[in-house]
């Protein structure tokens, strides 16, 4: 998707005043977040010393209050396709389940996020590009994950540091109620993409896992502190891996194999 910039003609009087941005830093401590698709994978990305795991608060299993015993915070997580009724359960699942965390994929939650005394982050999904988008999610009291399309140069130019890198994982390309009834896609050029159903929809993930590796490095070094991780059934693992890569380098050449880093050094065209 090709971002146009606004384009401003001199010799008119129009003028544009941009809201003033101003400096936030991330958090003292470190902090990995990661998604959970079962309540298992849940406790192993809690015995990874995740900070916190999201899981679908829609889940039959999602656990009542006192029955979690982890360390790691258990937040939960909102789909990003919700219809009014839907919400309406999600918000009542919420007040019951009382969640350490949220993780919204849904705008339409944000109207309802004072209700929560809880920290609050808001999905990849909502395309966050700039510190003007950043600084209207802080109008809601919520963290956004930032945009994987995202290149190292323009990351490395955002003010606001209280943000969440997407470091690794499974990106979604298509969220859609049409039923997709096959479990992949090709294109004209021949790339396969995976489906999989999450509650009443349907999602197309990238062809390709997404994985920054020991590029994280370079995030930490200029103050990003905040990183999530996202692949079914492998997070746990990711979050040791990319917990020890900041602790030193690790040669990445070979773990790299099958993984994209997406536009991270080219930039979206």
């Amino acid at each position: 998707m090709k971002r146009t910039p606004l384009k401003i003609n001199p010799r008119s009087s129009l003028r544009v005043v941009l809201p003033k941005v101003t400096k936030q830093k991330a958090p003292l401590l470190q902090r990995f977040m990661a998604r959970a698709y079962s309540l298992g994978e849940a406790h192993e990305i809690a015995k990874s010393e995740a900070d916190i795991v999201f899981y679908d608060i829609f889940a039959p299993d999602f656990p009542e209050p006192g029955q979690w015993q982890e360390r790691t915070v258990l937040g939960a997580y909102l789909p990003r396709i919700l219809n009014d009724a839907e919400l309406s359960r999600a918000l009542a699942l919420l007040g019951r389940k009382k969640p350490g965390a949220i993780m919204a994929g849904n705008i339409g939650f944000l109207t309802r996020r004072n209700v929560f005394d809880v920290p609050v982050y808001l999905d990849y999904s909502l395309n966050i590009f700039n510190d003007l988008d950043a600084q209207f999610c802080r109008q809601y009291n919520v963290v956004p994950v930032l945009s994987p399309e995202l290149s190292m140069v323009e990351l490395t130019g955002f003010k606001d540091r209280e943000v969440v890198v997407f470091c690794h994982g499974n990106l979604v390309l298509v969220n859609t109620r049409i039923e997709i009834k096959e479990g992949r896609m090709r294109d004209e050029k021949g790339l396969v993409f995976p489906v999989r159903k999450e509650d009443g929809y349907w999602q197309i993930l990238n062809s390709r896992p997404f994985g920054m590796f020991n590029d994280i490095r370079k995030l930490r070094t200029i103050g990003f502190n905040q990183f999530y991780i996202d692949q079914e059934g492998e997070s746990a693992n990711f979050v040791l891996q990319y917990r020890n890569m900041l602790k030193q380098i690790v040669q990445d050449r070979r773990l790299r194999k099958g993984y994209t880093a997406g536009h991270l050094y080219k930039g979206v065209e």
